[in-house]
């Protein structure tokens, strides 16, 4: 028997006999049988890890001290199309909940159905969008009753696993940051009701930010507060709400995820701990937000809109946690240790499991081969095109046809492409893909005389998760196809899932891989391999271009070459003593090398694409003659800092200039910067977009301009450092969407004790109606 199904097998033998407690607030004190516990939570979602690897995890969370592991509920997994239930496999958190018990750790469950946490839609099937007038999110009744059925549903399923009947569920979340999205209570309500209509009765809560926590709870519901750091000022907007409350961190983000075209995340163990530590000297309860992140299989990965951008995460969900991606303790493992070894004289420590075996594979052959669109489905005919939803496909790709006459060269152009497309005139690729991320949505082509069949492969990357431009996420195209001023119907829909059926389909692959990668289309190929020993390890993707990995039937998700993930983990449980398969679906290169091989660390590489950047080619803010709105100096600080002018202005644009730096360096950097209007609230993030910025740190860090407006503390601009940065003044404008009476803003310096880098201290305010001088 393999060693990592002999684990999953022993969780599932044993006998849960646990007995009936309680779990009741008092004041500032969580109890556990009337007794106060201070909530050691780490944060480790059950599909994100292979269930073989469930122990291995949970084991390692207490060896670090632990007493609490926190999970969402997925109701894309649990209900992929309506009606049809999936609790087996990866997907049986009940017996996820149950292996945690067997490791003597409670449970804190959130069961949505919005989750964000960078998962496709954010936990929403595709199938609830079928319908383009659903309003997710809201009492819209097309939505709130499957979604409200989903959660009592899993609500019913978590009864007998909560503390009052023998199980070891504290608590259950309602809903999830609702206060960063809306202020609905009767919103709310329906999922307090939709979960006690399941038979749950233990505790709820609620998590949000700070500046979310009014909007985002309901009387008499526990309230948390979510945060990467600045813990004290968090907890003081805390106090203001609910005072003398028992406080904890719903959760305490310890990294962070990553984008596809953005580096690779990381953030400092040592700061991190400084907060944790303060944290717990305080007496709060507080969540590891991730523990483990582990990784998006497949399809699961979500995206996030940030400043106007789309930006569809990665495969790998390392988060930069306190375990990475194949489950290994990381400095921050150790760090957080010794800080619970510093604070909780009650905590207990379990013995650290042995590490799993890291392996090589030397070389992986591709040895067959046919193109996508080889074995193509019946087509869905019709005069415009449908979405991916209309379609009944959830993920995947679509190819689009429709039959043009030539001769044409020109523009060919779709304003609503969700999210990726590959042009092909006659099966053979034209043009540079379109990609909604570097908001490509036009390309030249040329089309010879006669009659051709004009072909769209559109790729979903993952539906937004976070943010109202979730309302209306529907994916393939979802407005007019242009060629030139022409706009093109009569289309044929193949839909292709890459799914478990699809897959199955391709082990009659025979073709010879050299001469079908030649052919300019989008190849499949099929190779073996043997290993001798399992282990963990990476399949290194880095000479492929773009598509997705299979390798036993297992889909390991999506590689590309922009980065900075250029590595696919393959966990050792899912391979073979002996002989595996591969299946390697590339869309964008037309020669491959035919090999890869499997290396024992990720493989991180960023290829940086111009068109991330904010400032276009041949742009440069002049602000000469223009007569500053407010100038002053910021404060040297890590808090908010409000800034009201002497008098209202109004304009559509707003740039703030950085004239220097406290530190004295050329480098500017601003967490969040928001706009206030003529009442003195802040103008909407959504409606909100950064029109330029002089510089921007691509390459060494995710310095994007689009983080001033992302809502999240963790992230910010920064001007280019890596290499020879420009010198002061720096710029960034916003376009706050129409003409605003302005009578201030808010700034949120680069956050950190010790990285005062790129705080600004001496600035310039310009507020215009038209688009500046060089721009």
């Amino acid at each position: 028997m393999r060693p990592c199904l002999a684990l999953i097998l022993t969780v599932a033998s044993l006998a849960v006999s646990a007995n009936a407690g309680t779990f009741e607030i008092k004041g500032r004190d969580y109890l556990v049988d009337g007794k106060p516990l201070q909530l050691l939570s780490g944060e480790m979602h059950y599909p994100r890890i292979p269930r073989e690897y469930w122990q291995d995890r949970l084991k390692k969370a207490k060896a670090m001290g632990l007493n609490t592991i926190c999970t969402y509920l997925f109701w894309n997994v649990h209900e992929p199309q309506p009606g049809k239930w999936d609790f087996s496999g990866n997907a049986d958190f009940v017996e996820f909940i149950r292996a945690c018990q067997a490791e003597g750790l409670y449970v804190l469950v959130r069961p949505g159905p919005y989750v964000c946490t960078e998962w496709e839609f954010g936990g929403y099937p595709g199938w609830i969008v079928a319908d383009p007038k659903t309003v997710v999110r809201s009492t819209d009744p097309k939505f709130l009753k499957p979604a409200m059925a989903y959660l009592e549903k899993v609500s019913a399923m978590l009864k007998p696993l909560q503390i009052e009947n023998g199980g070891p569920v504290l608590m259950i979340q309602v809903e999830n940051e609702y206060g960063s999205y809306g202020d609905d209570q009767k919103f709310l309500q329906a999922h307090v009701d939709a979960i006690r209509k399941g038979g749950f009765t233990g505790t709820l809560f609620t998590a949000d930010p700070p500046p979310a926590l009014k909007n985002g709870t309901l009387p008499g519901i526990t309230a948390t507060v979510n945060f990467g750091g600045d813990a004290r000022d968090a907890f003081k907007k805390y106090e203001e709400l609910r005072p003398g409350q028992a406080r904890m961190i719903g959760e305490f983000w310890v990294g962070w995820f990553d984008h596809w075209g953005a580096p690779h995340a990381s953030t400092d163990a040592k700061s991190k701990a400084a907060e944790f530590d303060w944290t717990l000297s305080e007496g709060i309860s507080a969540n590891i937000y991730m523990f483990h992140g582990g990784t998006n299989w497949g399809f699961y990965a979500g995206a996030n809109w940030n400043g106007g951008r789309y930006e569809p995460d990665t495969t790998s969900y390392d988060y930069s946690a306190l375990l990475d991606e194949a489950g290994r303790p990381t400095d921050k493992f150790f760090a957080f240790k010794e800080v619970i070894q510093k604070r909780v004289p009650s905590a207990t420590f379990g013995p650290m499991p042995e590490p799993q075996p890291i392996i090589s594979i030397p070389e992986i052959k591709l040895t067959a081969a046919a193109t996508l669109f080889d074995a193509l489905p019946e087509p869905v005919v019709s005069e415009q095109p449908q979405t991916m939803e209309a379609l009944g496909q959830n993920f995947g790709h679509v190819l689009y046809t429709t039959k043009v006459k030539g001769p044409f060269r020109g523009q060919f152009s779709v304003p609503l492409v969700r999210d990726r497309a590959i042009l092909f005139v006659d099966g053979k690729r034209q043009g540079v893909p379109l990609d909604r991320r570097v908001k490509r949505f036009s390309s030249e082509i040329e089309i010879p005389a006669g009659e051709h069949t004009l072909g769209l492969l559109v790729e979903n990357m993952g539906r937004i998760n976070f943010s109202k431009e979730m309302v209306g996420e529907r994916k393939g195209l979802v407005g007019p196809v242009k060629l030139g001023d022409k706009t093109l119907a009569g289309w044929n829909h193949y839909s292709i899932p890459l799914d478990s059926e699809w897959l199955g389909e391709q082990k009659s692959i025979t073709g010879d891989p050299a001469a079908t990668g030649k052919l300019a289309e989008p190849v499949i190929y099929r190779g073996s391999f043997n290993v001798d020993h399992l282990g963990d390890t990476w399949l290194d993707m880095s000479k492929y271009g773009k598509g997705m990995v299979w390798v036993n039937g297992r889909n390991l998700g999506r590689y590309w070459q922009v980065g900075a993930q250029q590595g696919l983990f393959l966990p050792g449980c899912w391979l073979k003593q002996g002989g595996n398969e591969i299946v390697v679906l590339e869309t964008d290169l037309s020669e491959v090398p035919l090999t890869l091989s499997g290396v024992p660390n990720p493989v991180w590489q960023l290829n940086v694409e111009t068109a991330r950047l904010s400032r276009k080619p041949g742009q440069e803010l002049k602000t000469a003659g223009l007569k500053p709105a407010h100038e002053s100096e910021f404060p040297q600080g890590t808090t908010w800092q409000d800034v009201k002018f002497s008098k209202p202005v109004t304009g559509r644009y707003f740039a703030l200039e950085s004239l220097d730096a406290h530190d004295g360096k050329n480098y500017a950097a601003i967490t969040e910067l928001l706009v206030t209007d003529k009442d003195g609230r802040d103008i909407p993030r959504e409606q909100v977009h950064v029109d330029y910025a002089d510089s921007e740190e691509l390459t060494g860090d995710d310095g994007a301009a689009t983080n001033i407006i992302d809502n999240q503390p963790t992230t910010f601009w920064h001007t280019a450092w890596k290499g020879s940065g420009p010198a002061h003044p720096h710029q960034v404008v916003l376009d706050l969407g129409s003409v605003q009476t302005v009578t201030g803003f808010r700034y949120l310096p680069r956050p950190g004790k010790g990285a005062e880098g790129g705080r600004i201290k001496g600035y310039r305010v310009f507020v215009s109606e038209e688009k500046f001088p060089g721009l």
